[in-house]
């Protein structure tokens, strides 16, 4: 199957909202306010994964890092500390980009890198062109951003 260079728009924030429900066990709404709350964080946990197949481009997911502290405590019904929180990140991305990629088109093969986390003050900078979907996770935030390479 040839790769695919465009996202297929429609769906994306469907299969994303999904994803982070089975995950994390937490209801996940499309909010605008998510976005100015993970903005206005002095610290967030982002993961980075890049996507090779069958759509080519990088994922990326912020959240403040006092909410991804608590998503990853409720996920994981214990007290996690901050670099507990960043491993949770990793995987939820990780999760998040296999289902991206085998529900938006019918395909038996997905190719997607190993998540990188880190911490980061000003995190939602320079993100002009990627596509951005801002999430409320009852009452956390978080924003996942793609871009088509």
């Amino acid at each position: 199957m040839p790769e695919q260079t465009a996202w297929p728009a429609p769906q994306l924030a469907d299969v994303i909202s999904e994803a982070l429900e089975q995950v994390a066990f937490v209801d996940v709404f499309e909010e605008a306010a998510a976005g100015e709350a993970v903005a206005g964080a002095s610290q967030c946990v982002v993961a980075h994964i890049e996507l090779h197949a069958p759509w080519r481009g990088t994922m990326r997911m912020f959240i403040p890092t006092e909410d991804a502290i608590a998503l990853a405590s409720d996920a994981w019904g214990e007290d996690v500390d901050e670099e507990q929180s960043r491993g949770f990140l990793g995987e939820l991305a990780n999760i998040v980009a296999g289902q991206l990629l085998a529900q938006s088109i019918e395909t038996d093969s997905t190719e997607i890198g190993c998540p990188e986390v880190e911490s980061k003050a000003d995190a939602l900078a320079n993100l002009g062109d990627w596509k951005k979907f801002n999430y409320d996770l009852e009452g956390l935030s978080m924003v996942v951003a793609l871009k088509a390479a």
